[in-house]
Protein backbone atom coordinates (compact mmCIF):
# COMPACT_ATOMS: atom_id res chain seq x y z
CA UNK A 1 0.00 0.00 0.00
CA UNK A 2 1.23 3.30 -1.00
CA UNK A 3 -0.68 5.50 1.60
CA UNK A 4 -0.63 5.36 5.10
CA UNK A 5 -2.57 2.96 6.59
CA UNK A 6 -4.97 4.40 9.61
CA UNK A 7 -5.35 7.75 8.20
CA UNK A 8 -8.11 9.36 6.49
CA UNK A 9 -8.06 10.00 2.48
CA UNK A 10 -9.30 13.58 1.01
CA UNK A 11 -9.22 12.45 -2.03
CA UNK A 12 -10.72 15.39 -4.10
CA UNK A 13 -8.60 18.32 -2.00
CA UNK A 14 -5.30 15.52 -2.26
CA UNK A 15 -5.60 15.11 -5.58
CA UNK A 16 -6.23 18.28 -7.46
CA UNK A 17 -5.64 18.71 -10.90
CA UNK A 18 -2.34 20.31 -12.49
CA UNK A 19 -2.84 22.69 -15.25
CA UNK A 20 -2.10 20.74 -18.54
CA UNK A 21 -1.48 16.97 -16.55
CA UNK A 22 -2.86 13.62 -16.12
CA UNK A 23 -1.20 12.35 -13.09
CA UNK A 24 -1.94 8.94 -11.04
CA UNK A 25 -1.19 7.78 -7.68
CA UNK A 26 -1.49 4.45 -6.36
CA UNK A 27 -2.96 3.65 -3.30
CA UNK A 28 -3.44 -0.05 -3.13
CA UNK A 29 -2.23 -2.64 -4.75
CA UNK A 30 -2.76 -6.82 -3.83
CA UNK A 31 -2.50 -9.93 -5.90
CA UNK A 32 -6.00 -9.73 -7.26
CA UNK A 33 -6.56 -5.77 -7.20
CA UNK A 34 -5.18 -2.24 -7.20
CA UNK A 35 -6.43 0.82 -7.10
CA UNK A 36 -5.42 4.18 -8.17
CA UNK A 37 -5.93 8.26 -7.77
CA UNK A 38 -6.42 10.04 -11.34
CA UNK A 39 -7.11 13.77 -11.56
CA UNK A 40 -7.23 15.05 -15.28
CA UNK A 41 -6.81 18.71 -15.64
CA UNK A 42 -9.44 20.50 -17.97
CA UNK A 43 -9.05 19.80 -21.88
CA UNK A 44 -6.88 16.62 -21.20
CA UNK A 45 -7.06 12.62 -22.44
CA UNK A 46 -6.33 9.60 -21.75
CA UNK A 47 -6.13 7.70 -25.59
CA UNK A 48 -7.82 4.43 -25.89
CA UNK A 49 -6.21 1.43 -24.42
CA UNK A 50 -8.09 -2.34 -24.43
CA UNK A 51 -7.86 -3.79 -20.76
CA UNK A 52 -7.79 -7.27 -20.56
CA UNK A 53 -9.32 -7.28 -16.93
CA UNK A 54 -12.36 -5.64 -15.34
CA UNK A 55 -11.63 -1.93 -14.16
CA UNK A 56 -14.08 0.50 -12.13
CA UNK A 57 -13.78 4.31 -12.46
CA UNK A 58 -15.75 5.99 -9.21
CA UNK A 59 -15.41 9.78 -9.79
CA UNK A 60 -15.35 12.01 -6.97
CA UNK A 61 -15.18 15.61 -8.94
CA UNK A 62 -16.08 16.94 -11.92
CA UNK A 63 -17.21 15.35 -15.21
CA UNK A 64 -15.38 12.86 -17.82
CA UNK A 65 -16.58 11.36 -21.57
CA UNK A 66 -15.29 7.55 -21.22
CA UNK A 67 -15.23 6.64 -25.22
CA UNK A 68 -14.34 3.67 -27.19
CA UNK A 69 -13.52 3.33 -31.21
CA UNK A 70 -16.65 2.22 -32.18
CA UNK A 71 -18.26 5.98 -31.75
CA UNK A 72 -19.66 5.44 -28.49
CA UNK A 73 -19.21 7.34 -25.44
CA UNK A 74 -20.40 8.37 -22.10
CA UNK A 75 -20.48 10.96 -19.16
CA UNK A 76 -19.39 10.09 -15.64
CA UNK A 77 -20.34 12.54 -13.00
CA UNK A 78 -19.39 13.03 -9.54
CA UNK A 79 -21.11 10.22 -7.36
CA UNK A 80 -21.12 7.92 -10.00
CA UNK A 81 -19.16 5.18 -11.56
CA UNK A 82 -18.59 3.12 -14.67
CA UNK A 83 -17.88 -0.69 -15.50
CA UNK A 84 -15.46 -0.44 -18.31
CA UNK A 85 -15.78 -2.86 -21.01
CA UNK A 86 -13.31 -5.77 -21.79
CA UNK A 87 -11.00 -6.24 -24.44
CA UNK A 88 -12.53 -3.00 -26.51
CA UNK A 89 -9.86 -0.15 -26.64
CA UNK A 90 -11.19 2.67 -23.85
CA UNK A 91 -10.39 6.45 -23.41
CA UNK A 92 -11.26 9.23 -21.42
CA UNK A 93 -11.14 13.05 -21.64
CA UNK A 94 -12.39 16.06 -19.58
CA UNK A 95 -13.12 19.53 -20.50
CA UNK A 96 -13.38 21.19 -17.21
CA UNK A 97 -10.91 18.45 -14.86
CA UNK A 98 -11.77 15.88 -13.06
CA UNK A 99 -10.75 13.87 -9.72
CA UNK A 100 -11.38 9.61 -9.96
CA UNK A 101 -10.85 6.33 -8.34
CA UNK A 102 -9.67 3.09 -10.98
CA UNK A 103 -9.98 -0.35 -9.35
CA UNK A 104 -8.43 -2.96 -11.23
CA UNK A 105 -9.35 -6.39 -10.81
CA UNK A 106 -7.76 -9.80 -11.78
CA UNK A 107 -9.81 -11.18 -14.51
CA UNK A 108 -10.78 -14.48 -12.92
CA UNK A 109 -11.86 -12.35 -9.74
CA UNK A 110 -14.94 -10.44 -10.92
CA UNK A 111 -17.54 -10.88 -13.16
CA UNK A 112 -19.74 -8.33 -15.14
CA UNK A 113 -23.83 -8.44 -16.54
CA UNK A 114 -22.49 -8.61 -20.51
Amino acid sequence: MNETAGRIIHIEQENEPVPGCTVSKQLYRQQDYSMFFFSMAGGTEISAESYQYPKIFIMYEGEMEIFDTKKRSWQIKTGECFVLPQNIPIGTRTQDGCVYVEINFRKDKFETNK
